[in-house]
């Protein structure tokens, strides 16, 4: 099926060495420049119709991708009302394909460049993959399509009602560039003939292979990705992974022994905490290029939960989820993160935290931090080191 037109005092916890956890109280910090700004500061045209806060993936895809302007969809034969309606569905459904986009290795955006096209099973896909796959099937989720007199639901409707499997897992997406470099999407279902199709949503620059578009910031990326991964990295380490590889160091093991002084249960339980540490990367990893510059400026980056892009907070379940299953019975150290939260005030929802990422507490150690907004404003915060800056 083919769519589209084609702070203050701190109370330190008895934890030391590897595994410090603070809480205190804290104050927001200083305005940070918007993506849009880092965006047109880096000369990447953005398209006409791009969000007001575009996320990382999205100023990533911007790198490579180009934008397809609304005055160049052609009308055709089409009634004018079904053209505007298109226009609309097009400025809601074409950013969350970028994003999309955006999220891919960099392994595989060099294969899409040379091959002009790539396929990816939805089981295969990382969790900020996953969030972004998910943002765009509910693109149009309650706006059905009228086109030609005919309704289509939404992409994940049509999917199921194609004969997808709950979670997706007999569904292969894929991108393409089709004629003079238009990109599609498609979503197809193991067995089925015709593949749910977009296209019209972005044009594809002229490169080759190894581009360097989508480097991340950072002077010491180059010299940082020759360098091995460590013993407890992913066997195929996310993009979200490598992009915070390349701008963090590894916490060296030697900090394991003088952790442990000769006692193998502090041992056992640094090296569980280290089990946490490719997922702390991954998060790291979803800061957007603006947002890292900013953290190795003042050592310190902080969100609000609620404004996290979806990749974001695919991310941070992600490592909400890796700390509970990991710390699960260690008897020193929280088994799970989110109540411990909730015991400090914040809400089910989230809304009074913030997360982020900071440096400030102990030399260049870098950790993953909550503050918990307080009702009388003030903030209680709690981290977990992870890596040095």
């Amino acid at each position: 099926m083919r769519l589209g037109y084609w702070g203050s005092a701190h109370c330190v916890l008895p934890v030391v060495g590897v595994l410090l956890l603070v809480v205190g109280c804290g104050h927001r910090a200083p305005h940070e420049t918007s993506p849009v700004e880092a965006a047109k500061t880096a000369d990447v045209p953005l398209p006409e119709w791009a969000p007001e806060n575009p996320s990382a993936e999205f100023l990533r895809a911007a790198k490579v991708l180009r934008g397809v302007p609304m005055d160049a969809v052609g009308r055709g034969d089409m009634p004018e009302q079904s053209w505007r309606a298109l226009l609309g569905y097009m400025r809601q459904i074409n950013p969350t394909l970028w994003q999309l986009f955006g999220s891919l290795s960099d392994a595989q955006i060099d294969a899409f460049l040379a091959a002009k096209k790539i396929a990816i099973a939805v089981r295969d896909l990382t969790p900020g993959q996953r969030a972004a796959l998910d943002a765009v099937l509910d693109a149009n989720k309650g706006r059905e399509i009228q086109m030609s007199g005919v309704t289509l639901p939404d992409f994940r409707t049509l999917l199921y009602k194609m004969g997808a499997k709950e979670g997706l897992s007999n569904v292969t997406i894929a991108f393409a560039i089709e004629g003079v470099n238009t990109l599609s999407f498609n979503a197809r279902v193991h067995g089925v003939g015709d593949p749910l199709v977009w296209t019209g949503w972005a044009q594809a620059p002229r490169l080759g292979p190894k581009t360097s578009a989508v480097k991340p910031a950072g002077s010491r990326s180059e010299a940082r990705s020759q360098t091995p991964l460590p013993e407890w990295a992913p066997k195929n380490p996310s993009p979200e992974f490598m992009r915070a590889w390349r701008v963090l160091k590894p916490t060296p093991q030697e900090e394991f022994t003088k952790f442990a002084e000769g006692d193998f249960a502090k041992l056992a339980l640094a090296k569980r905490a280290s089990q946490t540490w490719p997922a702390a990367f991954e998060f790291f990893g979803t800061l957007t290029d603006e947002q890292m510059k900013h953290f190795f400026s003042v050592r310190q980056v902080r969100m609000p939960v609620s404004s996290l892009s979806p990749g974001q907070r695919a991310a941070l379940d992600n490592w909400l989820e890796r700390w509970r299953s990991v710390m699960k019975g260690n008897g020193t150290l929280p088994e799970d993160f989110l109540v411990v939260l909730f015991k400090m005030g914040a809400r089910e929802d989230l809304s009074n935290v913030d997360v982020g990422f900071n440096a400030k507490n102990e030399g260049r150690r870098v950790h993953t931090t909550f503050w918990v907004r307080q009702p009388d404003g003030s903030y209680s915060a709690i981290q977990n080191d992870f890596a040095y800056m």
